[in-house]
């Protein structure tokens, strides 16, 4: 649980350096939660990887996990 810890650190200055200048590190901050999403999923908490990657905004990598986004939701309906 570290890793989650370093990277919702990370988020969180990544958004305190966005304050006045939204879309500043966007990238940056798109990959954090594309690692915490992908560190929630291992651990099952599919309700959180499915927010981290809900929150991504670069059109690649949005598009990128929309059909993983779906597969996630179908887990967590099933309560996997």
């Amino acid at each position: 649980y570290e890793s989650i810890k370093i990277l919702e650190k990370q988020k969180a200055e990544i958004l305190i350096s966005q304050v006045g200048q939204s879309g500043l590190h966007q990238y940056e901050l798109d990959l954090t939660n594309r690692m915490l999403g992908s560190i929630h999923r291992s651990l099952k908490d599919y309700t959180k990887a499915i927010a981290s990657y809900q929150s991504i905004q670069t059109s690649e990598f949005k598009s990128e996990l929309q059909s993983s986004i779906k597969n996630l939701q179908k887990l967590e309906a099933l309560g996997n």
